[in-house]
């Protein structure tokens, strides 16, 4: 799959990318949509390189369906329709303290 990837102040590129696999208690989402808001122009701007480590796949804002489940997943299942909004008030277990550690939706099949 292709991914658009912060480098740093004002650039980004556009690669090919392995599919991760879940982890425990993590679900894989195939990304139908990805919304660009506020904070990825901030990002883009290099206003928020103390929170993303470059070259990462941004955008937290995504729409989609679940394409793999990790060990551990109860309640969803592979091609259920979901959203995603990835922010560290209410998904802990996406951030480690204020850094993002997933890619984000900036993918395309």
């Amino acid at each position: 799959m292709r991914a658009a990837r912060y480098i740093a102040a004002g650039q980004i590129d556009v690669v090919d990318v392995d599919p991760i696999e879940p982890g425990p208690a993590e679900v894989r989402i195939e990304v139908a949509y990805s919304g660009i808001c506020g904070t990825d122009l901030h990002i883009l701007h290099g206003a928020m390189d103390h929170r993303v480590h470059a070259p990462q796949v941004i955008g937290h804002e995504m729409s989609g369906r679940v394409a793999a489940l990790g060990p551990d997943v109860t309640g969803w299942s592979v091609g259920q329709p979901v959203t995603a909004v990835f922010l560290a008030s209410f998904a802990s277990d996406y951030v480690n303290g204020s850094t993002v550690t997933v890619d984000g939706g900036w993918l395309e099949r």
